[in-house]
């Protein structure tokens, strides 16, 4: 009877545990939302291509930001897009809910896609955040 009673306590602490961690990525994913929202310095030179692709489909537009082509390794790899459109889809990214990734010059992954949905016709202003080796680059995209 000890040892249900003891396992009756344990579990919920188990959730609250599960649940704190979520809503410390939630939390890191909003502050980098915020935070990139008020950038109006950006960056022209990085060590890395990006190539943003958009393509109709029905009634929204589906935007597909590419970084490839690293000049070096980057390492701890996160990255999150915004855009300055209104809609109810979260803004897509890499590192920040889940986990980094590496991006090697001479083999492994080499390159990283982002891709979301804004309603067509909406001529969107995007930015970008790049953070790797410890540095984060700040690019716009009109």
């Amino acid at each position: 009877m000890k040892k249900y009673l003891c396992l009756l306590l344990l579990i919920p602490l188990l959730f609250i545990n599960g649940c704190s961690k979520e809503d410390s990525k939630s939390k890191e994913y909003n502050n980098a939302v915020k935070k990139l929202s008020n950038v109006e310095t950006f960056d022209t030179n990085y060590p890395f291509d990006i190539i943003l692709a958009t393509e109709d489909v029905g009634n929204e537009t589906r935007y597909t930001i590419t970084l490839n082509n690293p000049k070096e390794d980057l390492y701890d790899v996160s990255m999150l897009v915004i855009h300055n459109v209104k809609t109810d889809n979260i803004f897509p990214s890499v590192g920040i809910v889940d986990d980094k990734v590496n991006l090697m010059t001479s083999s492994g992954k080499k390159g990283i896609i982002l891709v979301g949905y804004i309603p067509i016709n909406s001529n969107p202003t995007y930015k970008l955040m790049v953070n790797y080796n410890n540095k984060t680059n700040y690019i716009k995209i009109n």
